[in-house]
């Protein structure tokens, strides 16, 4: 990540641009593999980075939220694979990722590539494969174990982990112990009842939401 913000302030150099201005972008292609797949992402890069999908003429940002309903939307299988993944990676079990930006080469934990593949649709009505879904995940774990690294944040890494955890399988499970960690957090459970409503920002805004989230009741 400190290599982005690099590019980013030689662009800015470059232009002439004052490195807080709010608007000033630049765009960072980004490779990520392992050992079966590899795809490219862009890196939108102003005061805050974005990671957009290459599909075709589309480029697409996914939040957090339009994540876990792309996830809570697809075959239950496939959901249940992804929620099992989370929590492994969660303890400390995930698979070598290696991120390549301008020539530059990173190692982080993620997910494996999924089993099968196949497209799955975004909110976009764009189609990307499930691998490619994957490795945009693996971004967002990668982007949050360097930033836990470089802020000497403990626990940074597990904040997203948490989210998708206990709100996937809140929905996907009618889980009580996720239900009630949700509302200790302020999520409002009593009103997001359908998937379709999710809105996940303020309840995971601090990071003690890590603290107060238990994973071995998922184990």
């Amino acid at each position: 990540m400190q290599k982005i913000d690099e590019l980013f302030e030689a662009s800015c150099l470059q232009f002439s641009v004052p490195l807080k201005s709010d608007n000033f972008h630049t765009y960072i292609p980004i490779e990520i593999y392992n050992d079966t797949h590899r795809f490219q992402f862009l890196i939108r890069k102003g005061k805050k980075s974005k990671i957009l999908i290459l599909a075709g003429q589309q480029r697409v940002y996914l939040t957090d939220d339009q994540i876990i309903r792309t996830i809570l939307s697809m075959e239950d299988n496939e959901t249940e694979w992804f929620l099992a993944q989370f929590i492994s990676l969660y303890v400390g079990n995930g698979v070598q990722t290696t991120l390549e930006l301008d020539k530059t080469k990173s190692t982080y934990t993620g997910l494996p590539s999924f089993p099968e593949e196949r497209d799955i649709l975004l909110f976009s009505d764009t189609n990307i494969k499930l691998s490619h879904f994957c490795f945009l995940l693996n971004f967002i774990f990668a982007k949050d174990q360097c930033w836990g690294k470089m802020s000497n944040t403990p626990n940074f890494e597990k904040k997203t982990l948490c989210k998708y955890i206990s709100i996937i399988d809140y929905y996907h499970n009618a889980s009580t112990y996720s239900k009630a960690f949700l509302k200790g957090l302020g999520y409002p459970v009593k009103y997001a009842q359908s998937s379709n409503y999710i809105s996940t920002q303020k309840a995971f805004k601090e990071i003690d939401c890590v603290e107060k989230f238990d994973i071995s009741y998922y184990l």
